[in-house]
């Protein structure tokens, strides 16, 4: 009998757990589930987040790329209309000066200046520093046009040679003859008239020649223009 009353203790208790476990199981299932479900849609929320940040700093450089752009391009052009525009003023200016009426002269403007080039063989014999005749009237016309068109401005006279060495001449290079003939020009312009103060002179000897020896062998008389 004692033995029949533990039995039925014993299944009481199996019975008692049974049922406790029913009534938990589900629940604690139910628990495990959601608390999955909310780890995932936190994970979901970072990634959506993140994603965000990642589209919005996209957008902000391509709207700064977008802006370097337009500046470079705004850039590009300023730069092309300056150099047209410098281009334009090198070119040589022909009839649009007094001293394109003067026979046997180059007139050119660029960097704020107009220069007349006169062949050297026009002005001097080889190796020498004294002007021909001929070459008298054509300073006595540029001399003119620099008293009536730009009596204040100030005048730059540059002796220029080939490069061919001296070999009969009172002068010992090129660049003491350059510079002779330069002040040869400067003195006859003073002699017509033009103010002495707003004249300076210098030889180059060989050191700025032209596409060929006879286009280097020159004397350039540039005319700074007052602003």
């Amino acid at each position: 009998m004692h033995t029949n009353r533990m039995r039925s203790r014993a299944r009481q208790a199996a019975l008692i757990l049974l049922t406790l476990a029913c009534g938990l199981g589900p629940t604690g299932c139910a628990c495990m589930h959601n608390s999955h479900a909310s780890d995932d849609l936190d994970a979901l929320r970072a990634e959506n987040l993140e994603l965000r940040q990642t589209l919005e700093s996209t957008r902000q450089a391509l709207e700064a790329s977008d802006s370097q752009r337009s500046s470079l391009e705004s850039r590009l052009a300023d730069a092309g209309s300056v150099s047209a525009a410098a281009t334009a003023s090198a070119a040589p200016i022909g009839a649009n000066t007094s001293f394109s009426q003067i026979e046997g002269v180059e007139t050119v403007a660029g960097g704020g200046s107009i220069t007349v080039r006169v062949p050297g063989d026009i002005l001097f014999d080889s190796g020498k520093a004294d002007l021909k005749k001929g070459a008298r009237s054509t300073l006595t016309e540029i001399a003119q046009v620099i008293k009536s068109d730009y009596a204040d401005s100030t005048v730059r006279i540059g002796g220029h040679t080939d490069k061919d060495p001296i070999r009969r001449s009172r002068w010992k290079d090129n660049l003491e003859l350059s510079s002779q003939r330069a002040m040869a020009v400067q003195r006859h312009l003073r002699k017509q008239g033009v103010d002495a103060a707003n004249m300076y002179s210098a030889g180059y000897g060989s050191l700025r020649p032209r596409a060929t020896k006879k286009l280097s062998r020159r004397v350039e008389i540039e005319v700074v223009l007052n602003e």
